[in-house]
């Protein structure tokens, strides 16, 4: 199967009022896979915050366009500080359930996102946090934790195509195991 599909196809229901002048934050871009895809189908602006400097480096190849571009956790950090609000928009794919402070990582998208932006969460039920002993979970409620600071708007299906293998259908709980959600930006601007 297709990585890119089945992550894309996370989008498609929001990302139909994304449109050429749309300026979006993909935070936790890995190497642009979303990215490239909405700059492909609607021509809009899309900026990815990763931790890694080598998947940033390779996004910038992998998406090849002049409306996309990077920055680093520490210069995601610093325009937050700054209260930066240029974003329309924001996304994150399958990432939250893995940063050590989500509450603080939420609150700097809503700091650098407008009023009443759209922001697109697909995530993990439980958090996956990488430790020296393997995957563990610390019991924090990122769709709480995300509700807190957005205003909830709906949630979606998981779409058969986001499964591990689409084509024999879901694994057991593997519906149950993750959460397709819309949030709008509460932020004064």
């Amino acid at each position: 199967f297709s990585s890119r599909r089945r992550h894309t196809r996370c989008l498609s229901d929001w990302s139909s009022d994304v449109c050429s002048s749309d300026l979006l934050l993909d935070f936790g871009c890995g190497i642009g896979r979303l990215a490239k895809e909405l700059i492909d189908r609607v021509g809009c602006r899309v900026v990815g915050v990763d931790i890694s400097a080598p998947m940033r480096k390779h996004a910038l190849r992998y998406v090849g366009s002049d409306r996309f571009s990077v920055m680093s956790g520490e210069e995601f950090n610093r325009r937050a500080r700054n209260k930066a609000r240029n974003f329309t928009g924001a996304y994150s794919i399958v990432v939250l359930q893995h940063v050590l402070e989500p509450r603080n990582e939420l609150q700097r998208i809503a700091a650098l996102c407008k009023a009443r932006a759209p922001f697109f969460v697909y995530n993990c039920v439980n958090r996956c946090l990488p430790t020296n002993k393997g995957w563990t979970d610390d019991g924090q409620d990122i769709g709480e934790l995300t509700a807190q600071i957005f205003e909830f708007e709906r949630e979606f299906t998981v779409p058969r195509d986001v499964l591990l293998y689409p084509e024999k259908g879901p694994m057991p709980g593997e519906l149950e195991s993750h959460w397709f959600r819309l949030y709008r930006n509460k932020a004064a601007g």
